[in-house]
Order: structure tokens, then sequence, then C-alpha cells
């Protein structure tokens, strides 16, 4: 059995692994606040794994989220955002991806969850898999930016500029719908790249 996470088929045991990995990163970074929220989040996020692998496959990311049905409170969850966020920026991608899929995982309608996974995976030449993080981030918040310009650049990487081409039609619409004046040189420079890639087909 298997779920479908990033665009990819990856056995429940690998997901299994990734919540795991996430743990123990959480277990260094823990160290560093105060004893009681140290002992408070480690309570819930334990609970929380323990019910993630009991649920296995039977897990859907399309019905009321686990944190939810666990009460695990948003501070906890905030706490794994900021700890994965900093293995981000100290490049320990394959830590940094453990934790953002733990919160999708967890929460799977939080925008920034996915954006950040989205970001991991790029960082881990997982551009397939960054895509569909991406494309759903586009549909939970149709007008954000950033995914829609990360969608555009992973087309152009895949060869796929008739895609990137649509992305930034959706790209242009918001700009001029949210009066976003500041990204129209980023608009232009994704365009010609995109003129540029189309021509050499």
């Amino acid at each position: 059995k298997s779920i479908i996470l990033g665009s990819l088929q990856h056995s429940w045991d690998t997901v299994a692994k990734q919540v795991e990995k996430g743990q123990e990163a959480l277990e260094r970074h823990l160290l560093l606040l105060p004893a009681e929220e140290r002992g408070k989040v480690k309570k819930e996020l334990g609970r929380a794994a323990a019910e993630l692998k009991k649920m296995g496959t039977n897990l859907s990311l399309d019905s009321e989220p686990l944190q939810k049905k666990l009460g695990l409170h948003n501070s906890t969850l905030l706490v794994v955002y900021e700890v994965g966020y900093q293995c981000f920026k100290d490049k320990e991608f394959d830590e940094a991806f453990a934790l953002f899929l733990t919160l999708t995982l967890l929460n799977s309608r939080v925008v920034d969850y996915w954006i950040a996974l989205g970001s991991t995976q790029r960082a881990l030449h997982s551009e397939k898999a960054a895509l569909y993080s991406f494309s759903l981030v586009s549909l939970l918040d149709p007008s954000n930016t950033l995914s829609r310009i990360h969608c555009i650049e992973i087309y152009l990487h895949l060869q796929k500029p008739k895609d990137a081409l649509e992305e930034l039609e959706a790209f242009s619409e918001i700009i001029e719908e949210k009066k976003l004046d500041s990204l129209k040189p980023q608009w232009k420079l994704l365009k010609e790249k995109i003129d540029s890639n189309l021509k050499g087909k």
C-alpha cells in the first residue's frame, strides 16, 4: 500500500521513517527551549508520531486535519516549522524535508507548510515533487505569487515551456488584479526565458 505525496508514490514505511527523522532533528533543537515548553512540545509530537504510524495508509490528507483530531496546539506546530526553517538555512535539507513533510501530514491546509516543503524539495533537486507541492499551494491560495514563480521555474527546468506559459498567464492576472507592479520586472524576465525556450524547441 502507498500514499501519494509530492507527486511521487512513497511506501508508508518511507514516510514513517521521514517522520522519525523529523523527531530526531527536533530532539536536538528542542534543547534550546525552556524545560516546560520543551516537555509540552515533545509530548504532543510524540503522540502525533504514534498516531501517524498507527493510521498508516489509512491517512487521508483530504479529511479533517490530524492536528485538530489530536488537539495539537498551533504553537507546537510553529516550533516544528521554526526548527525546519533553521535546518533549511543551515543547508540541512534532509532534516528540513522530514520536518516539513510531517507538518503537511498533520495539517495539509496550511499554505506555508507546502511552500516550505516545495522549497526544500527543490533544494534536494526533486523538481517533480516540488511541482506537486507548489501546485497544491495554487489550489489552496490561487492568488499566491510565490507558488506561480516556482512552478514557472520548474516547468522551464523540466523543458516544458508551454506549461510554464500557462502559469505565467495566471501570474500576470494576479499582478494586474492586485496591482503588484513590483513583480512586473520578474514577470518580464520569466517571459523572456519562456520565449527563448519556445524558440529553441
